[in-house]
């Protein structure tokens, strides 16, 4: 059946198998890193449109005043939003997500509020990602990706 028995005609396929099957580890493994990114970025814009729309009383007095103007961002409490909503565990600057084993995910700096237009409610959030990299279960490095997030309420009429 087969004329080659010492096996020496299979070490190019292997060589072959291994180069590809690291290739694609190393593409799931940006997949991965992507899907993390866009999932916190989604979770903090429905979090901090929330946190303007529980605001939306001073705002609209604001605006009834014929500006939209607000006196403070309130930092902490879309922080703790947050936190609650994407259950993260603050540690000093940083919210650290963990999987069900206690493994890290990823984390993010502590986001900061600021206004896009000086003192209108056009607020934005900025923070960076952090994602651990591993290959063959060794943390390699971490990517570290800046996000930031807008919502704003203004009148309609």
């Amino acid at each position: 059946m087969l004329k080659n028995k010492r096996g020496e005609g299979y070490i190019l396929t292997c060589v072959l198998v291994l180069v590809c099957s690291m290739i694609l580890s190393v593409f799931v493994m940006f997949a991965s890193a992507v899907n993390v990114i866009r999932t916190v970025r989604m979770n903090s814009i429905t979090v901090l449109d929330s946190h303007v729309v529980k605001r939306s009383i001073d705002i609209y007095s604001s605006i009834k005043q014929g500006h939209d103007r607000t006196s403070s961002l309130k930092e902490d409490e879309y922080i703790d939003a947050l936190t609650s909503f994407c259950t993260f565990e603050r540690r000093g600057n940083y919210l650290y997500n963990y999987d069900e084993d206690g493994n890290e995910q990823y984390h993010i700096s502590a986001p900061i509020l600021a206004y896009t237009e000086d003192g209108c409610l056009k607020v934005s959030a900025s923070y960076d990602v952090i994602v651990p990299i591993y290959f063959a279960g060794v943390k390699i490095t971490d990517a570290v990706v800046p996000v930031t997030v807008e919502s704003r309420l203004s009148e309609r009429w």
